[in-house]
């Protein structure tokens, strides 16, 4: 609890903090591991634990993307076909179509969801 504080009394400290312990181990263990992972070619039951971690991971990602679609589209927490959000549920369908058929590279996506989504804030949509 007191680094929450400190992220709001310092955020700059704080920052720093975060970098330090969050990001350069994560790039130390990429970098440390990489060989490791290297010598592991051939090995069936490194390999097959490793898809397994893999489909965890894949299966996190699913779910992430499943709670965040649910909290766009559904209004509220009452499932129903009344507390749909037609807007969000009618650009998701646009996207995917857009992705899919049309082959709609995914930065060019992203660029027009900021562009749908910042004008139906500005006009209220």
């Amino acid at each position: 609890m007191k680094y929450i504080c400190l992220g709001y009394v310092e955020p700059g400290k704080f920052e720093r903090m975060t970098t330090f312990y969050t990001f350069l181990p994560c790039f130390f263990f990429v970098f440390a591991g990489a060989p490791l992972m290297e010598r592991t070619r051939g090995k069936r039951t490194i390999e097959g634990i490793l898809v397994l971690i893999t489909a965890v991971v894949v299966g996190a990602i699913l779910d992430l993307a499943l709670f965040l679609g649910k909290a766009v589209i559904l209004s509220s927490e009452v499932v129903g076909l009344k507390q749909i959000n037609h807007v969000s549920l009618g650009w998701v369908m646009l996207s995917l179509l857009l992705h899919q058929r049309f082959k709609l590279k995914i930065i060019p996506l992203i660029l027009l969801g900021i562009g749908f989504g910042s004008m139906r804030y500005f006009l209220d949509l």
